[in-house]
């Protein structure tokens, strides 16, 4: 499937899930995909829903999109390493949609989905689609500056598992740094033009 087939699927079910969060978010991997012309592997949405159990959710969901499964409820989500920066993850819901395999986050604050591409644990991440458009963030922006990549997220690093995925996914194309380092980087690039 290609990226724009995808981003017809990806505006469909944008357009559902905000009957549950009207602040829902497609964000990481799919954005950052399509902004360098690949199609991605899934589509990752984050929402919050005021549904107090499994069942409550579960059937909001099932209203939208038909048939979802609960991949990982809380408790695997606060142990699994690939997630501990997303400390208000809830659950992780699945579904395919017209072919595509996606992923539902759940998120335990309304106020999360605001914060969830800061969250992101790796600058190369840190990217989000609305309205039909990639948006990128300040820390994707400086990677692409300085052809570096850094975590973003405190107390996090390059031996952390989803790190040394976006360290193999990238090779080649961007160095694993530090924030400093890019900064540095686009700096001297500047200076030279002046």
């Amino acid at each position: 499937m290609g990226v724009e087939q995808q981003k017809i699927i990806a505006d469909e079910i944008y357009a559902k899930l905000q009957v549950i969060d009207p602040y829902c978010i497609l964000a990481g991997g799919a954005p950052r995909d399509w902004y360098f012309g690949n199609p991605a592997n899934d589509l990752d949405f984050y929402f919050y829903s005021n549904g107090s159990t499994i069942r409550a959710v579960r059937k909001q969901l099932q209203a939208q999109f038909g048939t979802v499964q609960l991949l990982m409820d809380r408790e695997r989500c606060t142990t699994n390493p690939l997630y501990k920066t997303m400390e208000d993850l809830v659950r992780i819901w699945e579904m395919e949609y017209q072919g595509q395999k996606v992923q539902m986050i759940q998120l335990g604050n309304p106020r999360s989905t605001f914060k969830v591409v800061d969250k992101m644990d790796v600058s190369v991440c840190q990217v989000w689609y609305i309205g039909g458009e990639v948006r990128l963030s300040e820390n994707f922006k400086l990677t692409l500056a300085s052809n570096i990549m850094f975590p973003t997220a405190e107390g996090y690093s390059w031996s952390d598992p989803h790190a040394q995925k976006m360290i193999t996914r990238f090779k080649g194309k961007f160095h694993a740094g530090t924030k400093e380092s890019a900064q540095d980087v686009v700096i001297r690039k500047a200076l030279q033009t002046i």
